[in-house]
């Protein structure tokens, strides 16, 4: 069962209000800082992929990328994309037309049909938009980062969750979850939500 959207913080570290992205840091492997994958993205011409397997930490690099990337002056417009989605909303390609310097933010852009991939590309590319997108595969963009999960960096997110929480989620439990989630860390993190609940 996945944290109900009703939990609140106060009753478990690991509800979905807690777990959204961009509420969570992203934490870096060391070999690379949020200011490098900015300056990538800027020298491929504000166009990049963020790939990965599931819950690997796309969506949260994303959402911490968002500001700076505003912050180098382009404007961010994010569209999330779920399991259902195969087509772009009318309202984001015009929202993108004549805007000042603007990058497309795609979180789950495999999602999109090969067509709307396309599209989107073209679109992009005509209109001097950047393009950054997150995705399990290439989808055919210069790399800005590869995410992955390492137990070292998981149990420092489940020590932030915890940080202020009476800590009933050990290190032994994470890897158990992980384990079972094949190192989906967001589908790990959920069962602790469960596990949580029981302690």
């Amino acid at each position: 069962m996945r944290p109900s959207e009703l939990s609140t913080p106060a009753s478990n570290p690991f509800c979905a209000a807690r777990l959204r992205p961009g509420t969570i840091d992203y934490i870096f492997d060391g070999t690379t800082n949020l200011d490098q994958l900015v300056a990538t993205l800027a020298a491929n011409r504000w166009r990049g992929q963020i790939t990965g397997p599931h819950g690997s930490g796309k969506s949260t690099l994303l959402a911490a990328m968002r500001p700076a990337i505003q912050a180098a002056g382009r404007d961010v417009h994010l569209l999330v994309m779920t399991d259902d989605d195969r087509n772009l909303p009318r309202f984001f390609l015009k929202s993108l037309r004549g805007s000042s310097p603007s990058v497309a933010a795609i979180d789950g852009f495999e999602q999109l049909s090969a067509w709307n991939r396309l599209r989107l590309k073209w679109f992009c590319r005509r209109q001097g938009v950047g393009l950054v997108v997150t995705t399990h595969h290439s989808a055919g963009l210069p790399d800005v980062c590869r995410t992955s999960i390492d137990l070292l960096r998981a149990w420092q997110v489940v020590e932030r969750l915890q940080a202020g929480f009476a800590v009933l989620i050990q290190r032994s439990d994470l890897i158990e979850c992980l384990a079972r989630r094949r190192g989906d860390l967001r589908e790990a993190l959920f069962d602790l939500y469960d596990l949580y609940e029981k302690r």
